[in-house]
């Protein structure tokens, strides 16, 4: 973690296909759970806090398969949702993955709970459970970009993202502040149209 200018930042990137009023919803979502849940804008983003306060959420890691970067999971006889990042991909890769998954626990709950294939582009059954998961080559649905872009804005907030750009100007250091590539890093910038063309 680094601290900066007294307060700690969280991170990740951009999925610019999506309508502006799901966008919009979807940014509205991720900031009230930065709110609720990183009111002291910590990074790496605790997500331990939100597994601490949402009743029907277990977040652990797993081995999964080498394509299998995270799953969520619904158990209905413990009307429990339970997301695994795999614990073999980089501390990046999983960071983004958490958020990613959570995107789905908040946007896409009854998708998961009623499995309604129309929305899951990819799913299968996990130790009998239905399960949504995130692949490496994973062909991006409107539901994956949803989850995306919740994702992109719960781990690297606007305004942080702003105020540790006037503060360090320098690509490299924000990405290393925020826990992302270089590239992404450079890419959330240009969406926020903080780089010079």
């Amino acid at each position: 973690m680094v601290r900066l200018g007294g307060k700690f930042y969280g991170i990740f990137k951009k999925s610019s296909e999506l309508n502006n009023s799901m966008d919009t919803t979807i940014k509205k979502l991720a900031e009230e759970i930065v709110q609720k849940y990183n009111p002291e804008n910590l990074a790496p983003f605790p997500f331990e806090d939100i597994e601490k306060q949402e009743d029907d959420l277990v977040i652990g890691g797993l081995e999964l398969e080498d394509d299998i970067y995270g799953i969520i999971i619904f158990k209905e006889e413990r009307n429990t949702f339970y997301i695994a990042v795999n614990k073999k991909i980089s501390p990046i890769k999983q960071y983004f993955t958490m958020a990613h998954e959570l995107g789905h626990f908040y946007l896409h709950k009854d998708e998961i709970k009623n499995n309604d294939n129309k929305l899951i582009d990819k799913s299968f059954e996990y130790e009998g459970y239905r399960a949504l998961f995130l692949l490496k080559e994973n062909q991006i649905s409107k539901i994956e970009r949803q989850a995306n872009e919740f994702a992109i804005n719960l781990l690297m907030p606007e305004n942080l993202i702003k105020e540790v750009w006037d503060k360090l100007g320098n690509i490299e250091s924000c990405a290393e502040i925020f826990v992302v590539s270089s590239s992404m890093m450079s890419s959330r910038l240009e969406e926020l149209e903080l780089l010079e063309s």
